[in-house]
Formats: C-alpha cells, structure tokens, sequence
C-alpha cells in the first residue's frame, strides 16, 4: 500500500477529444485520487482507460502525467461529479521528488488559492 498525501490541487484532465477540471483531493507515488466535473461519462466502460492528466502547482510547475483510470464512480447516475482512482504510468523523475520532498515534510501545505 502506497503512503496517500491529501492536497488540494487543480489539474486538466485530457480524455479522447475533451478537457476536463479535476480536483485532486490526495495522491502517491504510483497513483492519485480525484473529482473530475463533467455532464457526461469522460471515459469509456474499459476499466484501464489510459488518459493524460496535467497537474498544476501553485508555484506555476506542473506535471504531465500519463495515467490508467483504476476505478471510478458517481453518487447518482446524473450526478455532476465523478470520482476516480488513478494509477501513474512512469510517473516523470521531477513527479517523483515532489511527492518524496512532499512526505518527507519538506514541501508545505498544498491548496489552490
């Protein structure tokens, strides 16, 4: 089981031909979880569909992240808001060191202002 760290972060989510806000509520090494606003189901019925995601810092960094949705799920079937689980694919070496100086306590309080 991989250590999860809650922060706040926005980020795009790219599925197929569609851009997508999501919100990351915590993430890992390997993985992430996030809320992602749509009107409509962003991804397929395949459970490991592969999607880009471009994680915004509040520095102005940011990481582009090649990810397999895990899982996902919605409250009700009209709901606005989709939960998902993502698994990183090769998460990037400067991903990597953020989440490590992150966990270690040496990067502070993560939130989009």
């Amino acid at each position: 089981m991989y250590n999860r760290i809650d922060v706040g972060l926005e980020a795009e989510l790219f599925s197929f031909s569609s851009t997508h806000t999501a919100f990351i509520e915590n993430i890992s090494e390997y993985g992430l979880y996030a809320k992602v606003a749509s009107d409509r189901n962003i991804v397929s019925d395949n459970q490991h569909s592969c999607l880009n995601l471009k994680l915004q810092l509040k520095s102005g960094n940011f990481f582009n992240l090649k990810c397999n949705r895990i899982w996902s799920c919605k409250n009700t079937a009209h709901s606005m808001i989709e939960r998902m689980g993502f698994q990183i694919i090769d998460p990037p070496d400067a991903y990597i060191d953020f989440y490590h100086k992150l966990s270690a306590g040496k990067i502070y309080r993560l939130t989009v202002e």
